[in-house]
């Protein structure tokens, strides 16, 4: 009969809701503890040095939230290899990392988007990753947009790095 009392009915609903009450607490608890990473893979043309060091500011500043960064420059160049074991190396490996990626990032620079670039782009779009593009340079396409609209469509574009950054920040 106590079992079925109001009384039993108050108190045990009361301790539902503590319990419940003390699990979300402390999982929120221990989640503000927690420092993922996310794996971004970097996009970028990288055939001279002020690319290179461009792509290795930008490495540096998504490092500075908390992101974990494969730049092909530095992860995947081969150069000790023949042609041919080289290309299936280079390949291999960005594959591999746009695969374990959570996130792309593109830099968007240029007369037209770097050829390697817009795959890298389609590949991970294809996957359902989310892809940010980043386009200092002020040159449009004019009335078509601000790149090539496939690439347009695919991306959620930034043209400033501040913004880009701080858009990613909520992606930790």
């Amino acid at each position: 009969m106590f079992f079925k009392s109001k009384l039993f009915m108050r108190w045990l609903n009361g301790y539902k809701n503590y319990y419940i009450q003390f699990l979300l607490e402390n999982l929120f608890a221990f989640s503000d503890h927690l420092n993922f990473m996310r794996n971004v893979y970097l996009a970028a043309p990288l055939f001279s040095d002020a690319e290179c060091d461009f792509n290795s500011m930008l490495r540096d500043q998504l490092e500075g939230i908390s992101m974990s960064v494969f730049l092909p420059q530095e992860h995947s160049n081969d150069i000790d290899s023949k042609r041919d074991a080289r290309q299936e190396s280079i390949f291999s490996k960005n594959l591999a990392a746009i695969d374990n990626a959570d996130i792309l990032v593109a830099v968007l620079d240029g007369v037209d988007v770097d050829s390697g670039t817009a795959w890298e782009i389609g590949y991970a779009h294809a996957l359902g990753k989310p892809v940010y593009g980043l386009r200092t340079d002020f040159r449009t396409l004019g009335i078509e947009g601000v790149v090539n609209l496939m690439i347009e469509r695919s991306v959620v574009l930034y043209t400033d790095l501040g913004e880009l950054v701080e858009r990613l920040e909520l992606e930790r």
